[in-house]
């Protein structure tokens, strides 16, 4: 008859509990060496700001030139993605550029932001909730970009015609913070 195996139950819990203590602590220090979690986009700050400044352009750039009195300005600038609660040094952030038009006297307000809305559509854009002339809103899940394309009636009796603001807001990255030279070189050429 063959003898039966005993186990020593306190050496196998304790070999058990060894072993799981060591693939928590492989697995922490594992995410301890890789804080950049697969939320962020392998971008730098600077190849995010050139992305939405380059659509910045082309978008205002399709509004037809003979409905375009002024650009009336830009702004780029980077803006933190996450509560300083959480992200002190201001990590975590996307860059921010817009640009506002100023249609001349009478134009279409409505068959401009269409037709940007609509151009914008055929390139794969999607309208995030129900638009409006207003204000729409567009994202496009592969490039994790915002657009948001808002539009001001005309001031009656004026000479002051409709104005459409074109914003857009890269995926946020990781950058070496809010106070970094990355940063400030980005914002200072910005402007």
């Amino acid at each position: 008859m063959p003898m039966p195996i005993h186990f020593h139950a306190p050496l196998a819990a304790q070999r058990a509990t060894a072993l799981v203590a060591a693939l928590c602590a492989l697995t922490l220090t594992s995410c301890a060496a890789d804080p950049v979690d697969d939320r962020y986009p392998d971008l730098s700050l600077a190849q995010a700001k050139s992305n939405v400044q380059l659509q910045r352009n082309e978008a205002a750039g399709a509004i037809p030139e003979n409905l375009v009195a002024i650009l009336l300005g830009s702004t780029d600038l980077s803006s933190a993605c996450e509560p300083e609660t959480s992200d002190p040094e201001g990590l975590i952030r996307a860059w921010e550029s817009e640009a506002r038009v100023r249609l001349i006297p009478g134009a279409d307000l409505d068959a401009v932001v269409d037709d940007l809305v609509a151009n914008f559509v055929d390139q794969g854009w999607d309208e995030k909730g129900n638009g409006t002339t207003a204000s729409t809103t567009l994202i496009k899940s592969t490039i994790l970009t915002e657009i948001h394309v808002t539009a001001t009636e005309e001031v009656a009796d004026s000479d002051m015609g409709a104005e459409v603001t074109l914003s857009f807001r890269s995926p946020c990255v990781v950058t070496d913070g809010e106070t970094s030279d990355e940063v400030l070189e980005l914002e200072a050429m910005a402007y």
